[in-house]
């Protein structure tokens, strides 16, 4: 079954991320100094997000910002830290994303942002 906008609880699998409304909240660990940017596996309830970015001067953070933004489709100030600043994990708010990515894919035809069965995401 799709997660849809009004689901406030994630599936087993999914302990990362939340709905509220039509936002999401994310639990992110970040790994700071990556080879280059990306998703990786969850850990400990968190998804993994690489980052070619160092943990200095807040530049990771930003690089995280930046990174999420494109992987849902919104613009940077739709990407909300809420916890976590100095920290490794982190919680993030996405306001109204437009596409979900493949580490939030369902499987079978119905993945894609809420309310848009079968569509196709992740940057083109």
């Amino acid at each position: 079954m799709a997660r849809g906008p009004t689901d406030t609880e994630p599936g087993p699998d999914a302990a990362w991320y939340q709905w509220q409304g039509s936002d999401l909240v994310l639990r992110v660990r970040a790994q700071p100094r990556a080879r280059r940017d990306g998703f990786a596996e969850p850990v400990d309830g968190a998804i993994k997000v690489l980052l070619n970015a160092p943990p200095v001067d807040g530049k990771a953070n930003a690089r995280l910002r930046r990174f999420l933004a494109d992987a849902f489709g919104v613009r940077l100030a739709d990407v909300e830290l809420l916890r976590g600043e100095r920290s490794r994990v982190k919680q993030l708010l996405i306001r109204s994303p437009k596409r979900r990515p493949a580490p939030m894919d369902p499987p079978g035809p119905t993945a894609g942002p809420p309310g848009t069965p079968a569509a196709r995401n992740g940057p083109k």
